[in-house]
């Protein structure tokens, strides 16, 4: 009797551009996990492509392993850390949301000094007191679930897919949807539910004034009452290149050594935004700003060296449905000065409006990391 030959399958059979994975873009670790359900484009280089044989894509012995096995395959099938892009929904009337400052610093300051800023801050608290309340909910920032680039229905997708394999399989998503106190929204055919145990990990992209006014220096002239906001940890929002800090030019005359003019650039920078944070974000633990123009360094620097690789597999990520957000840094993405003094800004001054308005209640707002977030 002839000895079996291996089953042997054609070439095409393995590389085929079913799916695609980036190699250069995996860490081997123990946490690696390869998602074979999906075909995600490379991001970088050349893409490794092949189709895995339909005898290997099922696994027959699955219900035989043990039921902690099985929860923690399941626990796996889950995405990483995503993005969510929410809106804090109130009265249509969003233009008497803001108001323009009151003006206590001199347009001629620049940097002001503690006393100045703390004096401005002082003031805007006593104003801020007599704001009226705005009762308002989180909805998902599209109206159509199709335009919805939010992790939580890559995750809402996942979770029906396990629920259909066996009773074991429902009885766990069950289990895991109803944790306690999931952020429900308004229901995109019922998928729209940020689950409890992401909160703490996922970044929250708020919009919570339009373009117009986002971009202004105003302050917020309202309360906004609205007790999801105090779940959120992470939190994201949209950098507008129109902010800038002030600045003042000024030279000295060459006879006398003394300063008889100078130009003052008057800054644009978003007071309503720290204070937004400030009010209605007691456990903050870190603000991105997105800025969807910025743009990746080259593989190499300069000099012609290598760029740091392993820099670069240990930023933090962000998956949505369909992109990645990267936290940015100035060794891998192009980061302009003016954007970071932007960033600092923002930091300091929420800080001492933390500190100085009887409106927040931050327990550490030192705390708190600034960041960026560039997207591919």
């Amino acid at each position: 009797m002839e000895a079996s030959s291996p089953v042997s399958y054609p070439p095409q059979h393995y590389f085929s551009p079913t799916l695609t994975v980036d190699l250069d873009d995996m860490e081997w670790s123990h946490e690696t996990r390869l998602d074979l359900s999906t075909g995600e484009a490379s991001e970088d280089g050349e893409p490794f492509s092949f189709d895995i044989p339909p005898c290997l894509k099922q696994f027959a012995y699955f219900t035989l392993l043990p039921q902690e096995l099985q929860d923690r395959i399941w626990a796996a099938a889950i995405p990483d850390p995503g993005i969510h892009f929410l809106r804090v929904h109130g009265p249509a009337h969003r233009f008497a949301w803001v108001r323009p400052r009151l003006g206590v610093s001199p347009p001629w300051s620049v940097r002001s000094s503690y006393e100045d800023v703390k004096a401005e801050m002082e003031e805007e608290a006593r104003y801020e007191r007599r704001g009226r309340e705005i009762h308002c909910t989180l909805q998902p920032l599209a109206a159509d679930p199709r335009a919805d680039k939010s992790q939580y229905m890559v995750v809402a997708s996942r979770l029906s897919g396990i629920a259909q394999q066996d009773a074991k399989a429902r009885r766990w998503v069950d289990f895991v949807r109803e944790q306690p106190r999931p952020l429900k929204l308004t229901p995109h055919d019922g998928r729209a539910t940020i689950l409890a145990s992401n909160l703490h990990r996922d970044v929250v992209f708020l919009e919570y004034l339009d373009d117009s006014r986002h971009r202004t220096d105003h302050v917020l002239a309202v309360h906004i009452v609205c007790p999801d906001l105090d779940r959120i940890r992470r939190v994201a929002f949209r950098y507008c290149h129109e902010w800038k800090r002030s600045r003042c030019e000024s030279r000295s005359c060459p006879g006398c050594g003394r300063i008889h003019s100078s130009r003052v650039e008057r800054g644009i920078c978003p007071h309503h935004l720290y204070q937004f944070l400030g009010r209605h974000l007691p456990h903050l633990e870190e603000v991105w700003l997105v800025d969807y123009l910025m743009l990746p360094r080259e593989p190499t620097r300069r000099g012609g060296s290598p760029g740091p690789p392993d820099a670069v597999r240990r930023r933090r990520r962000f998956h949505a449905r369909d992109r990645v957000f990267y936290e940015a840094d100035p060794d891998t993405w192009e980061i302009r000065p003016a954007m970071t003094d932007v960033a600092d800004w923002i930091r300091e001054h929420y800080v001492r409006y933390v500190r100085a308005s009887e409106l927040c209640h931050h327990a550490d707002p030192s705390s708190v990391r600034f960041g960026f977030l560039g997207c591919r």
